[in-house]
């Protein structure tokens, strides 16, 4: 048997990154450095302002290691995440497997950073659009927001594909789960809530979830439909509840005497 086939962990596991070796620490773990790690051991919120709790992977690596995360979502979106190994990336990419383990240290490391760029962009270019919103037109652009989320199909088929694996390992499971409450704290963001006004937002954080939860369960009937699914009338149907329950609901979130 050769060294090759010796080493599941690096090719085909998802093994704690705790347990990684890595001498290239600086590029992979922990708060070490690694584009894509928790910046604040996962904290979402940082009194008023709300912490994005990843770096952005592609604005912040290497022109080499772009290439080989880029291959990776290719090899998931199109094959799964079992045929993601540090093989055929560097077959996809071009690049030597030995940089893939440079940058990324070992399966488990590529996936966290593939996770954190399919999910960074989207949120900030919603968040970015839902800035400057006047109030009148604030659940009209909520909704075309979570419409335009719903639609991102590469993006949901790589993550969906990734969340059954993130379910049976911790690291992951956490990962997602820290990124999920900076998401459904973004929802809070987009209904106008103060960020220093934590009460309101408690209240409200239920509205946030059900909102996150539209995306990914319309996201989901969009992929397994494809081209027989339309989005539009389900989120014709959402506007027009939103429009009734949204109003009562910040109303009743209001501070009272």
């Amino acid at each position: 048997m050769n060294d090759e086939a010796t080493r599941p962990t690096e090719e085909d596991g998802m093994p704690s990154r705790s347990a990684d070796k890595n001498p290239g620490g600086a590029r992979h773990g922990g708060s070490r450095g690694r584009a894509g790690t928790t910046s604040r051991a996962g904290s979402v919120t940082d009194g008023p302002h709300l912490v994005i709790p990843v770096d952005d992977p592609l604005s912040t690596l290497p022109e080499t290691a772009v290439r080989v995360l880029e291959a990776a979502q290719r090899v998931v979106e199109e094959r799964g995440l079992q045929a993601l190994t540090l093989n055929t990336v560097a077959r996809e990419s071009g690049e030597n497997k030995a940089m893939t383990a440079y940058y990324f240290g070992n399966k488990a490391g590529l996936v966290e950073t593939l996770v954190d760029s399919i999910i960074h962009d989207d949120c900030l270019d919603a968040a970015s659009r839902m800035s400057d919103v006047a109030d009148a037109e604030r659940l009209t652009k909520l909704v075309e927001e979570l419409r335009r989320m719903s639609a991102a199909g590469r993006d949901f088929r790589i993550f969906f594909d990734i969340l059954p694996h993130a379910l049976r390992n911790d690291d992951l499971r956490r990962r997602l789960a820290t990124l999920y409450r900076w998401y459904i704290e973004l929802k809070l963001d987009w209904l106008g809530i103060d960020r220093a006004d934590d009460e309101r937002r408690r209240k409200l954080r239920g509205l946030a979830q059900v909102m996150s939860a539209l995306i990914d369960g319309l996201a989901i009937q969009a992929l397994v439909d494809g081209e027989e699914f339309a989005l539009e009338p389900a989120y014709e149907v959402v506007e027009r509840l939103f429009a009734k329950a949204v109003p009562q609901l910040l109303a009743e979130a209001e501070p009272t005497e």
